[in-house]
């Protein structure tokens, strides 16, 4: 552990083979640690939306993230998770955790955290049959897909009223299922609904 590393990212989706790319380019010594590459949009179907790409799968926008990342030989510890960060003057440690056991720790001067998002799955019957086939996570990405169609957001807080709003403006009807009952005190769960 008495290596000094310049930089950690933590994550190899899209920010994270980003930081990648420029970190090799400003010559730094640097480590990638994550669980897997693409993140997310390697569990996509059609992606559509990606810059300079009209038409490509998530899978192979994943394996492009990882051909250009891997052009510039970093070091990658793939498989791994990261356990815990620590501050240790002005360095960082971060402990990370392999699928297997393996544990790898790593002294730095500057940590990226770039692990992204992840959905929260409602598991019913049914959502993991129909993912990427009717069930999506994300009304920015996919909402198009659903024009004219009928739609139900389920979820809470602002954010999924936002994206009920949005498919209202796509589909022929979009319904809101929330886990609150409809109250003045929760007001159905939307602070800024009404």
């Amino acid at each position: 552990m008495s290596e000094l590393y310049d930089l950690i990212i933590i994550g190899a989706a899209a920010a994270g083979c980003s930081a990648s790319i420029y970190a090799s380019r400003r010559q730094l010594k640097y480590a990638v640690i994550t669980k897997d590459i693409g993140g997310e949009v390697a569990l996509s179907g059609e992606v559509e939306n990606w810059p300079g790409i009209i038409h490509t799968t998530g899978i192979q926008l994943a394996n492009d993230f990882e051909k250009h990342m891997k052009s510039y030989n970093p070091e990658i510890a793939l498989g791994f998770g990261v356990e815990k960060i620590e501050q240790d003057g002005n360095t960082h440690i971060v402990y990370a955790k392999s699928f297997s056991g393996e544990e790898k720790i790593y002294r730095t001067k500057t940590v990226i955290i770039a692990t992204g998002i992840h959905p929260r799955e409602l598991n019913i019957p049914g959502e993991k049959k129909l993912n990427g086939r009717g069930v999506t996570y994300c009304t920015v990405c996919d909402g198009p897909l659903y024009k004219n169609k009928i739609t139900t957001t389920i979820g809470a807080g602002n954010a999924a009223l936002e994206s009920a709003l949005m498919l209202s403006k796509i589909s022929s009807k979009a319904y809101l299922v929330t886990k609150y009952k409809d109250s003045k005190e929760t007001n159905g769960g939307f602070p800024r609904g009404e």
